[in-house]
C-alpha cells in the first residue's frame, strides 16, 4: 500500500460512538494487525518483468543440469583415446512365445486343442506319403515343378504382351480370344440347355439397346475420326468398320420374327407370271385367275403364321416381350393381320358368289354378259370404280334438291358471284405474274451485259499491261541494210498478242 493512501484507523475515527469504534478495532486486529498471518495482495507484474524472471529461473536450471556432465567432459579432453561402445539390441521375441493372459484366449486355445485340426492334417499327409511309393512321390514333385515353371512362363509372356504397343497385334489377339469364348459358350450350351435361354435373353437385350442407341455407329471416337478426315488411315478405317459390323450384327432381328420368306417370294406364282410376260409369252385369263388365287392363299398363310408367332405363350416369359409397350405392339399387329385375313376372305366370297350390278342385283360368275336375260336394258355390269362414281353423282343430285327445298338459291347465286370474282382475280394475278417475269428477264439481261462489260474491261487491262511490258523491253526489228533498228508498230504488237 502507498503512504498517501488512507489507513483503517483513519476510517474508524470517523465513527462517533466510541464503544462501536473499540469493538471494530478488536474484530479487525487479527486481519490488519502487525501480528496477522494474512499476506497482502501484491501488485500484478507486467509482461516484460515476467519474462525476465522466467529467463533467470531457466538459466539456473540449465546450469545445474550441465554441471552434472562437466567432470565427464574434462576427462574426455584429457584422455588419449575415447571409446564409444555400441550397445547390443535385444532380439525380437516371436508372437508364439508372448503369452497374453486372458480368459477368452484360454477358451479359444482349449477349443482348438480339442478339435486337433493340425494333427489330423499331418496324419493325412503321412498316410498319403505312405501309400505313395518313392518313385510316385518324385513324379509328383516333378509335375508340381513343371506347373510352377509354366505359371512363371505365362506371367513373363503376359508382361511381354502388355508391353507391345502394336494395335494390329492386339486386334488379332482379341479375335482369337473371342473365338475361344464362343467355343466355350457352345460347349456349355450343349451341356446345359438352360444356359442357352439366358444367352438368348442377353442377345435380345443387346439388340434392343443397339437399335435404340446406335452406340457402335455414333460413338464420339468414330465421329471425330470422320470429321477430321482420318478415314484414309487403314487402321482407323478397319476399326470403324469393325464397330459398324458389331452394330449390324446386334441390330439384326431374329429369323423367327421375320414374316418375309425368301423361298415363298422367289418361287411365287406372281414372279413366274411376270417373267413369262417379260419373255413375251401370252398369259390366259384362267392362268391369271389361278395366279391371283395362289397369291391370296399365300398372303393368308403368311398372316396366319404371323398370328401364331405373336400369340406364342413363350413370349410372355421373355423379359423384353413381356413389357407393356411390347404387348401393345403385338396386340396391334395381331389386329392388323386379322383385318388382312378378313379382307382376303371377302374378296374370295365376292369372286365365288358373283359380281355387283347397278341396281344392287348379283350376277353369278358362272354366267356371262351375253347369257343374261333381263327386261331392263339399262342394267350393265359395273366395276368398283364405276360404282363409286355413280354414288358420288347421286350424292350431288340429292344435295342440290335439298338446297332448292330449303330456299337456298340465293346462296348458290352468291357462290357463283364469288366464282366470277375469283376468275377476275385470277386474271389480274396472271397479269401481275407476267409483269414480274418480264422484270426478271430484264434484270437477267442487265446482269449478263454487266458481266460482258467486266470481261471486256479485264481483257483491255491485260492488253494494256502487256503493251507496257513490251515497250519497256523495246522489241526491235533488225534490218539488213544499214544495220538500223526499227521499233515495232502498235498494230504489229496487237497482232502478236492476239496470236
Amino acid at each position: 500500500m502507498d503512504g498517501d493512501a488512507p489507513q483503517l484507523n483513519d476510517l474508524l475515527s470517523a465513527l462517533e460512538d466510541g464503544h462501536i469504534q473499540t469493538k471494530a478495532q478488536k474484530d479487525l486486529n487479527p486481519v490488519y494487525g502487525k501480528q496477522s498471518k494474512i499476506k497482502k495482495i501484491g501488485k500484478a507484474l507486467e509482461d516484460f518483468e515476467k519474462q525476465e524472471i522466467e529467463q533467470e529461473v531457466g538459466k539456473k536450471q540449465l546450469t545445474q543440469e550441465m554441471n552434472r556432465y562437466s567432470n565427464i567432459i574434462r576427462r574426455n579432453k584429457v584422455a588419449d583415446t575415447v571409446v564409444f561402445p555400441q550397445y547390443k539390441h535385444e532380439e525380437a521375441t516371436p508372437i508364439e512365445e508372448i503369452s497374453v493372459k486372458s480368459s477368452l484366449k484360454d477358451q479359444i486355445d482349449s477349443v482348438v486343442e480339442s478339435l486337433n485340426i493340425e494333427k489330423e492334417v499331418k496324419e493325412n499327409e503321412k498316410l498319403v506319403s505312405k501309400k505313395m511309393s518313392i518313385e510316385e512321390q518324385k513324379e509328383r514333385i516333378q509335375e508340381l515343378a513343371k506347373l510352377r515353371g509354366l505359371m512363371f512362363y505365362e506371367e513373363i509372356k503376359a508382361r511381354r504382351q502388355n508391353k507391345i504397343k502394336s494395335k494390329k497385334y492386339h486386334r488379332i489377339l482379341k479375335h482369337e480370344k473371342d473365338k475361344e469364348k464362343k467355343k466355350q459358350i457352345e460347349l456349355m450350351i450343349e451341356e446345359d440347355p438352360e444356359l442357352a435361354v439366358e444367352f438368348e435373353r442377353k442377345k435380345e437385350f443387346q439388340r434392343l439397346q443397339e437399335r435404340i442407341t446406335q452406340r457402335h455407329k455414333n460413338s464420339n471416337w468414330a465421329r471425330q475420326m470422320k470429321q477430321k478426315g482420318l478415314m484414309k488411315i487403314n487402321e482407323v478405317r478397319q476399326a470403324i468398320n469393325e464397330k459398324d459390323k458389331i452394330g449390324k450384327e446386334l441390330a439384326e432381328k431374329i429369323q423367327k420374327e421375320n414374316i418375309f420368306d425368301e423361298k415363298q417370294f422367289f418361287n411365287g406364282p406372281q414372279l413366274d407370271k411376270d417373267i413369262r410376260q417379260m419373255l413375251g409369252e401370252v398369259v390366259s385369263e384362267d392362268e391369271d385367275k389361278e395366279v391371283n388365287e395362289q397369291e391370296v392363299e399365300l398372303e393368308k398363310k403368311m398372316a396366319q403364321d404371323r398370328i401364331k408367332q405373336l400369340t406364342d405363350p413363350s413370349l410372355d416369359n421373355n423379359a423384353i416381350m413381356s413389357m407393356k409397350f411390347m404387348k401393345r405392339a403385338r396386340a396391334k399387329e395381331i389386329e392388323e393381320m386379322k383385318d388382312i385375313l378378313a379382307d382376303k376372305q371377302m374378296e374370295e366370297d365376292i369372286e365365288k358368289d358373283g359380281i355387283l350390278v347397278e341396281n344392287n342385283d348379283v350376277i353369278p360368275t358362272n354366267q356371262t354378259a351375253g347369257n343374261i336375260n333381263m327386261e331392263d336394258d339399262d342394267i350393265k355390269i359395273q366395276t368398283k370404280e364405276d360404282q363409286i362414281a355413280s354414288i358420288n353423282i347421286e350424292q350431288e343430285v340429292n344435295n342440290k334438291k335439298k338446297l332448292k327445298e330449303k330456299g337456298l338459291d340465293a346462296m348458290l347465286k352468291e357462290l357463283q358471284k364469288e366464282a366470277q370474282d375469283n376468275e377476275e382475280m385470277s386474271e389480274e394475278d396472271e397479269e401481275k405474274e407476267e409483269k414480274k417475269e418480264n422484270e426478271r428477264k430484264k434484270m437477267k439481261r442487265k446482269k449478263m451485259q454487266r458481266k460482258k462489260m467486266k470481261k471486256k474491261k479485264r481483257i483491255k487491262k491485260i492488253i494494256y499491261k502487256l503493251i507496257l511490258v513490251i515497250k519497256k523491253n523495246i522489241v526491235k526489228k533488225k534490218i539488213k541494210k544499214g544495220q538500223k533498228w526499227k521499233l515495232l508498230n502498235l498494230k504489229e504488237m496487237k497482232i502478236k498478242i492476239k496470236s
